[in-house]
């Protein structure tokens, strides 16, 4: 039985915003992070239940633009298989990503949102997102930040005028009040098979399949564009590396193709995708 006071959730319009839930943001930002990280599980595992798409967003800028393990997303929040990770540059998730066009290609208008800082990423994500008519829902004890005050200030006085802030024990009692889904996926449902060069269970392709030689031609030339300083930190780090990124962004290329979906056909949906992945790739 739901309080009067619950927030309604349309899962057919709402998508969960996951962001920089990196281990280094968590241990040097989070002032509780083994809390916000347990919150934020809770609220991914009910988003899945209930279908509503997660869309993780991790920040490679600045200090997390050279590779080191600790620039991973925490064990503790890992994606589920299908999951797009969208790589930003700056705090905010919209400026340097094409986030936007991909929540409104899935036909999302409703954003729950969870973040670490709770000034930096939250912030910008948030003042962003309302001046481009997304309805927001801050997930007040799944953000988290250095200066508690600063939290608590946010959450308490600024992002009320925003949008809706509710703990994440709220967001589960709206959520548990829908009907239950499968597996979450941007994506309608279909059978599972195994999709070519990923190795994982995942939705059977709609779409025509382009091939990891076309789609690394794609991301190769991109990297090409990066200023020479980049493209050398990113040879630095070395082979091993810089083929698992170039291997993630095949992944993550695919994986939004078969959520696109566009009116103009597969083919539109795959151009799209690669765009989208290409304008990440974008330099600094």
């Amino acid at each position: 039985m739901t309080t009067p006071n619950a927030v309604a959730i349309n899962p057919d319009r709402t998508a969960v915003l996951i962001m920089d839930f990196q281990q280094r943001i968590i241990a040097n930002v989070a002032s509780e992070p083994d809390a916000v990280v347990a919150n934020a599980a809770a609220a991914l595992d009910a988003a899945r239940a209930a279908g509503i798409p997660v869309f993780y967003i991790v920040h490679r800028g600045g200090p997390f633009a050279e590779y080191a393990p600790d620039v991973e997303i925490h064990p503790g929040v890992a994606p589920a298989d299908g999951e797009p990770v969208i790589t930003k540059v700056r705090p905010g998730p919209f400026s340097t990503t094409a986030l936007d066009v991909t929540l409104r290609a899935a036909g999302r208008d409703t954003l729950v949102i969870m973040g670490v800082a709770t000034s930096g990423c939250v912030l910008s994500g948030v003042r962003w997102a309302v001046d481009i008519n997304y309805s927001c829902i801050v997930l007040a004890d799944a953000c988290s930040d250095a200066d508690p005050e600063v939290h608590r200030v946010l959450t308490e006085k600024v992002y009320p005028r925003q949008g809706r802030v509710i703990a994440v024990s709220e967001f589960l009692e709206s959520v548990r009040a829908l009907p239950p889904a499968g597996h979450a996926s941007i994506a309608p449902a279909s059978t599972p098979e195994r999709m070519p060069g990923t190795g994982t269970e995942t939705e059977a392709p709609l779409l025509p399949n382009p091939s990891d030689a076309y789609l690394r031609e794609q991301m190769e030339w991109a990297i090409s564009c990066w200023p020479a300083r980049r493209r050398r930190e990113l040879r630095r780090e070395g082979k091993e590396a810089v083929e698992e990124f170039i291997q993630s962004k095949i992944r993550s290329t695919r994986a939004l193709a078969q959520a696109l979906r566009l009116p103009g056909g597969p083919e539109d949906s795959v151009k799209m995708a690669i765009r989208m992945e290409m304008l990440e790739l974008e330099p600094d």
